[in-house]
């Protein structure tokens, strides 16, 4: 895997940016809202084969870019900045790097570089029907559900975790072997389900995988915190451009102190996230051992300050915050239901109590 520096990732935050904003709609309710509900083709066709993105995190030899967590947190912040409603968390971070880690995904990677494939990880047990796995000759069938899981109406396969004989395995479920049950949740740009699985054919990816499946939460605590600097960072961006135009008593709203002191902590917000997400990023690139508890740290903050920086750019957008026309409401839907996703602030702190004390 090559390392990065902070100018080349630079280069790749603007690289994306520039990119999404011009092959992307612009951010509105009509653009958003049921987006994530089916892959938008040609869209994915472009950022499959004129920036690559899918491929970010695959082995050059597979056609990937082989690059890490790190460069993947920079443009999951800029996925986020625009509510892309394509499975890239999902599918081209987290289900990449479980089949990649798994030792025996080589012949799905290629695939997935290409974006003709997209897969998303199943980890979170329903409690009343926690997956089971049974060897039926060369196959394992697999039965339960499994809940909370990204984008499982775009997904052609599922990587599903399943407690098997003292051990974690991972399997792999095609899409037209499982049933899905979307939820009605609060975030209206990305679709998250319950996935059943009724003696669904499945493919065993490699041996005990307790320690990559252990990872992979660490990942999408991650992966989501990323997203939450992102969505921060664009509430940001839209309430300092409305407090330089919008006028009262003469004056731009921006120039009253009161406004001032909500955007300095909105800048306070984003650049903290960002630095607490990216030393979560670096651990899991290069301290692996380090990876839970900077997981931990970036997810208990992110998960707690980001939704409030999109509350402060409906505080400043006054009544223009609370229409359903105006896209703040969306970047505060995403952000609170990411707060959530692979655990809240007091999970993460309380995880975070746990590692600290057994040091």
């Amino acid at each position: 895997m090559p390392v990065t520096t902070q100018a080349e990732r630079r280069e790749l935050r603007s690289a994306v940016r520039d990119f999404l904003e011009s092959v992307y709609p612009p951010l509105s309710s009509e653009t958003r809202v049921g987006a994530g509900d089916k892959l938008d083709d040609a869209t994915w066709a472009r950022v499959s084969g004129e920036i690559g993105l899918p491929g970010l995190v695959v082995p050059v030899s597979e056609g990937g870019q082989d690059l890490g967590v790190t460069e993947a947190a920079v443009v999951l912040e800029e996925t986020a900045r625009v509510l892309f409603a394509q499975p890239f968390l999902s599918s081209s971070v987290l289900a990449t790097i479980a089949i990649k880690e798994s030792g025996e995904g080589a012949a799905f990677l290629s695939r997935l570089a290409s974006g003709s494939l997209i897969a998303t990880l199943c980890l979170d047990d329903d409690p009343d029907m926690p997956v089971t796995a049974t060897r039926v000759d060369t196959r394992w069938q697999l039965n339960g559900a499994k809940e909370l899981v990204l984008d499982a109406t775009l997904a052609g396969s599922f990587v599903v975790s399943v407690a098997l004989d003292g051990e974690t395995a991972l399997l792999l479920v095609d899409a037209d072997q499982v049933t899905i049950e979307p939820y009605e949740g609060i975030d209206l740009t990305r679709t998250i389900a319950r996935v059943r699985f009724d003696a669904a054919p499945a493919i065993r990816l490699g041996g005990d995988q307790t320690e990559l499946v252990a990872r992979l939460g660490h990942l999408g605590a991650v992966a989501a915190s990323a997203e939450l600097t992102g969505l921060a960072d664009r509430a940001m961006t839209m309430a300092v451009e409305y407090a330089q135009t919008r006028v009262q008593f003469g004056r731009p709203i921006g120039s009253f102190q009161a406004v001032k002191h909500l955007c300095a902590d909105m800048l306070t917000i984003v650049e903290s996230s960002r630095a607490a997400t990216a030393a979560a990023a670096a651990s899991a690139d290069d301290r692996p051992d380090e990876l839970a508890v900077t997981a931990a740290i970036a997810k208990a903050w992110t998960s707690e300050q980001c939704p409030l920086a999109t509350e402060l750019l409906i505080q400043i957008l006054g009544g223009t915050g609370y229409t359903w026309e105006h896209p703040a409401h969306l970047l505060l839907r995403r952000a609170r239901t990411l707060a959530v996703t692979f655990g809240d602030a007091a999970d993460h702190r309380e995880r975070l109590a746990e590692l600290l004390a057994a040091r």
